[in-house]
């Protein structure tokens, strides 16, 4: 019977989520990535803007996602996802996409009602049925100010416990209508993936961010997005080409781009100083994508110039519909400099997504 329940709460937050309308001059006047909508982006966080933002009255989704690329060829993807609305209905999702030299080797999810778990809005922290599977190591961000993780999810018979830790200072934007915290641009990553009970050690770079308030009308603003990041030795640009619908006439910011210095602070790179180009595309599931890109940044000191190359394409959920989501692996050449010392990437693995709602 509790089965029977899952699968009707989730077939009909779907439904909701695919057919609830906007109210009234919502749906005409809205914003997304906007400077009158937004001061000071991006800004410094503390804990509590990586914490649960609570169960909303409209349709939202709201997800905490963590990825990493290891030294022995494996790489990672957790997400946990809570669907929410009316004030007290949810569920969440619980999805591991297990990679072997790029290529997907597992892909697992769980969903179960939001009141099988226990999700901090103070801090980040979740358990499920009791046992956490999201920590932040409070006790060292109060004594270091560092921003530590760990993540012990198990979806049939995938596991995973990964230590996340710092490398880099988080940020956030907060819109109007959505918001994205992202603690750790880059992160060192270590511990063990365990596969049909195989325990498999893994250590690598990571990435932490944290969306929340995405809902429908996300869809209508935007037509979706490319996002990555670019990580080297000393410099690490996390980025996010937004694509604009034709009959939003706000002015939107479509070129997103943080740059970190490894274990010190953040610079905003002005909209204006980033230039993305897709240079090559294929057909791939009904539609045309992109295989090769190119980022130029060039703001004061600061200079990047890489090219990225797909290795892997997956196309993985959510996929519903409207919504389109691929996870690349692509591979990361070029340089990045700040005050003339230059990092070089010849063939780097970094992750990337690619999302489109038509």
């Amino acid at each position: 019977m509790e089965n029977i329940l899952k699968v009707l709460m989730t077939g009909f937050l779907i439904l909701i989520l695919v057919i609830s309308p906007c109210q009234g001059s919502y749906f005409f006047h809205l914003n997304i990535f906007s400077y009158d909508k937004v001061k000071d982006i991006p800004e410094s966080i503390i804990p509590k803007d990586d914490a649960f933002h609570g169960i909303q009255e409209q349709l939202t989704n709201e997800w905490w996602y963590f990825d990493a690329v290891f030294e022995n060829g494996y790489g990672i993807h957790v997400g946990i996802k809570v669907i929410s609305f009316a004030g007290r209905w949810g569920v969440v999702n619980q999805i591991i996409n297990v990679y072997n030299h790029s290529i997907i080797e597992h892909q697992v999810s769980n969903m179960d009602l939001i009141d099988q778990f226990t999700i901090s809005q103070n801090y980040p922290w979740i358990s499920y049925q009791g046992k956490p599977i999201l920590i932040f190591d409070y006790d060292e961000y109060n004594q270091t100010g560092n921003w530590n993780y760990s993540i012990n999810v198990q979806v049939e018979n995938i596991k995973v416990n990964l230590t996340f830790i710092q490398r880099t200072q988080g940020f956030k934007y907060v819109t109007a209508h959505e918001g994205w915290t992202v603690a750790q641009p880059k992160a060192i990553v270590n511990g063990v993936l365990t596969i049909d009970n195989q325990i498999i050690p893994v250590q690598g770079k990571g990435y932490h961010d944290h969306n929340w308030n995405f809902s429908l009308s996300t869809g209508l603003r935007s037509k979706g997005w490319y996002w990555g990041k670019v990580s080297s030795s000393n410099y690490t640009l996390t980025w996010a080409k937004i694509l604009k619908m034709p009959f939003v006439t706000e002015e939107i910011v479509e070129n997103i781009a943080i740059f970190n210095i490894i274990d010190e602070g953040f610079v905003h790179i002005e909209p204006e100083n980033m230039k993305f180009s897709i240079d090559e595309k294929i057909f791939l599931n009904g539609r045309f994508i992109p295989t090769d890109f190119g980022l130029i940044i060039n703001q004061d000191d600061i200079e990047l110039n890489v090219t990225f190359h797909a290795v892997s394409i997956q196309k993985a959920p959510p996929d519903f519909l409207t919504i389109h989501y691929w996870r690349y692996f692509v591979s990361v050449s070029g340089y990045i400099e700040k005050d003339g010392k230059r990092d070089y990437l010849d063939n780097d693995l970094h992750i990337i997504e690619h999302v489109r709602f038509i």
